[in-house]
């Protein structure tokens, strides 16, 4: 007897053999989280916990140190970074400057998960806050200073101001 497809039956109601069924109700499928390769590496990023800060120091010879890191980078060990990111926030590693929360400073690579994990809390960052621009309001009634590091890089200095902003200076924003 040859098995059904969903052409061959024709009524609303009627139950299709699946050929994997069996296999993935009693868990005998491997699916791709299931499978655990020779040789795999663990991941973890360590992230910017500020908005805007200069990076100052990052300190990794503590995580390079721990059993088990295979690889600890940061964007000094990539120096194909600068080349390659159209911005500073495109980058996969902050360079010299996190421009967002949550941008990935360093990177692990470890044997075990728990082990990567750990190595992230050994990785010492000395961060430099920077002011961020949060208020779209006050964001008008501000000037702008740039940093001549490079074109990508604005640092807003926050004027308080009871004057609405001129035309000329909206007309300079970025």
């Amino acid at each position: 007897m040859a098995m059904k497809t969903t052409r061959d039956v024709k009524g609303v109601g009627l139950s299709i053999p699946r050929p994997d069924g069996p296999e993935k109700v009693t868990g005998q499928v491997q699916y791709v989280a299931d499978l655990k390769p020779r040789g795999l590496l663990h991941a973890k990023l360590l992230r910017s916990p500020h908005a805007h800060a200069r990076i100052l120091r990052i300190d990794t010879s503590r995580a390079k140190a721990l059993p088990g890191v295979r690889a600890v980078l940061t964007a000094a060990d990539i120096p194909e970074l600068k080349k390659k990111a159209p911005t500073r926030a495109h980058a996969v590693l902050a360079i010299d400057r996190a421009v967002f929360s949550g941008q990935p400073v360093a990177a692990v690579a470890a044997d075990e998960l728990a082990i990567a994990e750990e190595a992230l809390d050994l990785i010492e960052v000395e961060y430099q806050v920077l002011p961020v621009a949060v208020d779209p309001l006050l964001s008008m009634n501000t000037e702008r200073t740039w940093s001549a590091e490079n074109s990508s890089s604005w640092l807003w200095t926050m004027l308080v101001s009871t004057e609405p902003p001129s035309m000329e200076l909206i007309s300079q924003r970025p």
